[in-house]
């Protein structure tokens, strides 16, 4: 799906990564995706949200009230952050294994290790060194489901983010396993963006018929 994000999609990636750094959080998810499409103003998508009352302040504020109530994940749960304040540098680690081993070989590496039983020394499901978590997998395949055969932009982006937080998937005991690992709560709890959109007294419906009554913009 990468591969056919527009140049504004690309944008909304990284601005979520950033959101997904300031909250100190170990993986990227549908939270972080909204505030990076609140963020990337110049967007049909992002004025879809400023006309719903989410702006970017409003979604990270919306966010930050999650995280002080426990709907997500607390700062101090960034594994790469307390590791770094141990003086290592985690992202210079990866750099160098993939440079002596190569980047393929060292995601499969990470990938057994999380996938082995706690009695065989595995984790949760995954590592730090495999990077940030995706837990917005299924919304960028729901993106990329709306978009069809054109390329994936912020307002598909949107479709999917809105589409995942509609029908969240089944916790398994995996699913459990690796939440609790990145601080989240045991028990499901509000999906976070529900939880943002419905706090400015909208609805997922409602945004979805907004950016379905207008041309998708594809820059």
């Amino acid at each position: 799906m990468f591969e056919r994000l527009t140049e504004s999609a690309r944008q909304v990636i990284e601005l979520a990564g950033q959101e997904s750094d300031r909250m100190a959080h170990d993986y990227l998810g549908g939270e972080h995706v909204l505030a990076g499409i609140a963020a990337q103003g110049s967007t049909r998508a992002a004025r879809i949200l400023a006309d719903h009352g989410l702006g970017v302040a409003v979604v990270r504020a919306e966010l930050d009230r999650l995280a002080a109530q426990g709907v997500l994940p607390p700062r101090w749960r960034n594994d790469a952050g307390l590791i770094g304040s141990l003086g290592i540098d985690l992202a210079a680690v990866r750099r160098t294994a993939e440079e002596a081993f190569g980047p393929d070989a060292v995601a499969q590496a990470a990938g057994r290790v999380s996938r082995r039983s706690r009695l065989r020394g595995g984790g949760p499901g995954w590592t730090p060194l495999c990077g940030k978590a995706l837990a917005a997998k299924r919304a960028f395949y729901l993106a990329a489901v709306e978009a069809g055969l054109s390329d994936v932009g912020p307002e598909h982006l949107l479709l999917g983010v809105l589409g995942d937080a509609a029908a969240p998937v089944r916790w398994t005991r995996r699913t459990r396993r690796v939440r609790a690992y990145l601080g989240f709560p045991s028990q499901p709890g509000p999906h976070p963006v529900s939880a943002v959109i419905e706090a400015r007294g909208t609805t997922l419906d409602a945004l979805r018929k907004a950016v379905l009554a207008g041309p998708p913009a594809a820059t």
